[in-house]
């Protein structure tokens, strides 16, 4: 009863744990899929599996997708991690402001696209955004993070929360400028000014005006009336404008998890959720701590304990990018690595040369670490090995 009334008096990592234990499980899904694989493009993950599974976004099929390289040559990874991979690929692909279904704020922070019909031409937009929410949802279900910042207004959305002025700063600083600015005009300032309640867009070069209540466009704006003028417009743009957008979203994500129980979490913590602990450092000892070791004995051979010399003395860009280069995903599971499904591997390749790169195989999340004896050589070779990774396939 606490837990559904003052849901902010228990810490976050105990409502995050109980989160994790009302949705369904990863490995009960991994249960009932199809052994006949599921194929995609890379480039074009979104739109294939938009269209084999827009009508069954939760189909349990969706755990034996296997890639095509840009050769169309299909690739030999499988498994959960290649399916971690897909989901990841599929959300960047979605979100990216080129689809045109979702937009940017100076900050870098996505948020529905009002004009994603205008933008895309396309009469299946919503349900594209709709596929896209479920992906989000099967993104939490599945312990896959995701490294997508949503925009506080479009968060606030998703908790079935009203924004207000406060949230326009973060969203359009130019506009929450202009419109703050008319609290210290003059009366005749303002009329200077010829605003009405209406807020005017620019669509493709097609200009329309909005009003912002009934019968606006005949309402000058005047001192007495433009605090009413600023909270309507706030109102408009935040909670409005990409209202069919967001519905089509929210549909998506409710098909696969239960959003009530997202309102256990503030904007941030949903973030956090979603997309793991962005500020905080990747613990080395947790993750050492649940690695698994292709051989028994070599946990404590010379090669493992150099590996985790180097990933000590890495940075965090560095950790991020060395978890990337063998899982797929740049952050550790919110709650810390025992989440990770597969377990992170360590696979010593006593016959290989320590001349050789290590390489990777993301649907096991597995390091394929040649015997390298010496941290000097270990840290150069990993380092170089993960620069600049796009692609994991089964190496």
């Amino acid at each position: 009863r606490l837990l559904q009334n003052a849901p902010f008096t228990i810490p976050f990592n105990v409502r995050a744990s109980v989160f994790s234990a009302l949705i369904l499980s990863f490995e009960q899904n991994m249960l009932f899929y199809s052994q006949q694989p599921f194929l995609v493009h890379r480039g074009h993950v979104f739109i294939d599996a938009f269209d084999r599974f827009a009508k069954v976004p939760d189909s349990p099929d969706m755990f034996s997708v296997r890639f095509r390289d840009t050769n169309n040559l299909v690739e030999e990874g499988y498994g959960e991690g290649v399916y971690r991979e897909f989901l990841v690929n599929l959300c960047t692909e979605g979100f990216a402001a080129e689809y045109g279904m979702f937009r940017q704020t100076e900050d870098g922070e996505v948020y529905p696209n009002p004009f994603s019909y205008e933008v895309t031409g396309d009469p299946q937009h919503l349900r594209r955004i709709t596929f896209l929410g479920a992906m989000v949802g099967r993104s939490l279900r599945d312990g896959v993070v995701q490294d997508i910042p949503f925009a506080p207004h479009f968060r606030n959305a998703i908790l079935g929360r009203s924004n207000s002025i406060n949230n326009l700063k973060s969203f359009d600083r130019e506009l929450y400028r202009q419109i703050m600015s008319l609290r210290s005009m003059s009366e005749e300032e303002i009329e200077n000014l010829s605003l009405t309640f209406t807020y005017t867009v620019d669509i493709l070069d097609e200009v329309r005006e909005v009003e912002l209540l009934r019968g606006g466009r005949d309402i000058p704006v005047t001192r007495r009336n433009c605090l009413n003028y600023i909270h309507l417009l706030a109102g408009f743009k935040l909670n409005h404008e990409s209202a069919r957008q967001t519905r089509a979203f929210l549909e998506g994500l409710g098909m696969i998890v239960n959003l009530s129980w997202l309102k256990l979490f503030d904007g941030k913590e949903v973030m956090k959720l979603f997309g793991g602990d962005a500020e905080s450092a990747i613990d080395v000892s947790d993750w050492r701590k649940h690695t698994q070791y292709h051989r028994a004995d070599d946990e404590e051979s010379a090669p493992v304990h150099v590996f985790w010399r180097v990933v000590e003395a890495m940075s965090l860009e560095e950790r991020k990018r060395l978890l990337k280069f063998t899982t797929s995903m740049n952050r550790p599971p919110l709650l810390g690595f025992q989440f990770l499904n597969p377990p992170f591997k360590v696979h010593v390749e006593w016959d290989a040369s320590e001349e050789r790169l290590p390489s990777a195989s993301t649907c096991f999340s597995t390091l394929k670490l040649p015997p390298y004896k010496d941290f000097k050589t270990a840290f150069s070779k990993i380092t170089a090995a993960i620069e600049g990774t796009e692609d994991f396939g089964l190496t």
